[in-house]
């Protein structure tokens, strides 16, 4: 190791070699077996970018509360984005 590197860091909680699901900023679902429930398991838990530690859930709440606070200000409903003027018809 050498002074002044930098090295930037995504911390998860499960081997990402087994599942590369793990690395998916939300986790994934899989079954609980003994329950015989699905379950969200996995997703980035911590990022370490430039030596500053960032907690991922935290991140992802902050960004979650612009886009609702954005599409607020632009008149548009919470939720999902809808489709306009969009054609489903093939084109030939």
């Amino acid at each position: 190791m050498q002074v002044g590197k930098k090295a930037d860091l995504v911390i998860v909680g499960e081997n990402p070699i087994a599942n590369l699901k793990v690395l998916y900023a939300s986790g994934h679902i899989k079954l609980d077996q003994a329950a015989n429930k699905p379950v969200r398991t996995g997703g980035v838990e911590t990022v370490i970018k430039d030596g500053v530690v960032y907690d991922a859930k935290a991140l992802a709440a902050e960004i979650k509360a612009m886009v609702a606070a954005e599409k607020e200000k632009a008149g548009i409903a919470p939720g999902p984005m809808p489709i306009v003027d969009f054609n489903f018809e093939r084109k030939e």
